[in-house]
């Protein structure tokens, strides 16, 4: 899929432009100028000739070096396949991956945003907030917890960053990933740590329970965590901190990282197919 005309802002993209302006414009000149020694009548184009070569070759510059919004690398190291799309986790079927904090509050509203893949996970898939409650419950049944006496609203005891509670829908299995951490005034907050915990125990309940069908999760760390991180090194990390967990032993044939469409001018899909 084709970025609107805003995605030409980056650096990186226009640095593409000129490589492939470059490539496709000295391929052309390369292949005219030996047929000049034999054809000399033939090819004296002119001004007019040549404006028509560059132009030419800025168009179909432009047509193959536009920026996409779906970024997908094989990677070597592993034969895995990693794809960074605009797109709607939600929609997706397999493994999916549901940031929550630390004391899995579950009421939508002033506790956990509606907008948020949490409120909108429980609003598509969980509407009846009792029966996700259960399955939390049942999940968290002897794992070790503090209970916070000062937190007044929303659930108290508080579970370890990476505590992971898996939620089945049909045939989609929900890794519910507690990396934040719920303040007494309810406040979700995360950083680099937090997440680099969570994203291991993650990966060891993906590779337990997720029977290496594909893995879809959103650039979880962004917005409502307030980690301060911006998106485009949130992935970055989120693909090494896989990559590094992939090289043990084989998770998943493939990670898909979706960015909320509202969210697609905030990261540079060109830089990103760069890195990749």
């Amino acid at each position: 899929m084709l970025a609107s005309v805003s995605a030409w802002r980056s650096r990186p993209a226009f640095a593409r432009l000129l490589r492939r302006f470059l490539e496709i414009f000295g391929g052309c000149w390369l292949i005219l100028e030996p047929l000049a020694l034999w054809r000399p009548e033939d090819l004296r184009w002119g001004l007019t000739g040549y404006a028509s070569l560059f132009g030419g070759a800025l168009v179909l510059a432009v047509i193959a070096s536009w920026p996409r919004t779906t970024v997908a690398r094989r990677l070597a190291v592993s034969d895995t396949k990693v794809t960074v799309r605009v797109g709607d986790v939600l929609s997706q079927h397999g493994n999916i991956i549901v940031g929550v904090t630390d004391v899995f509050d579950t009421e939508i509203g002033d506790v956990i945003a509606a907008a948020s893949v949490q409120g909108q996970f429980q609003a598509r898939h969980f509407p009846n907030r009792e029966e996700l409650d259960g399955i939390i419950s049942a999940g968290l049944a002897g794992k070790p917890f503090e209970t916070d006496g000062q937190k007044l609203r929303g659930k108290r005891d508080r579970y370890p960053i990476g505590t992971v509670v898996t939620a089945r829908r049909g045939e989609d299995r929900f890794f519910l990933l507690a990396y934040s951490r719920m303040s007494v005034d309810l406040q979700a907050q995360s950083d680099i740590c937090k997440l680099t915990n969570a994203l291991e125990a993650c990966w060891t309940a993906v590779r337990v329970s997720g029977q290496h069908n594909s893995v879809h999760m959103p650039v979880v760390g962004s917005k409502y965590a307030r980690t301060g991180l911006p998106r485009s090194l949130l992935i970055q990390f989120i693909v090494l901190s896989f990559l590094d967990e992939e090289r043990k032993t084989s998770l998943t044939d493939h990670l898909n990282i979706y960015v909320a469409p509202q969210d697609a001018l905030d990261v540079d899909f060109v830089l990103l197919e760069n890195w990749l």
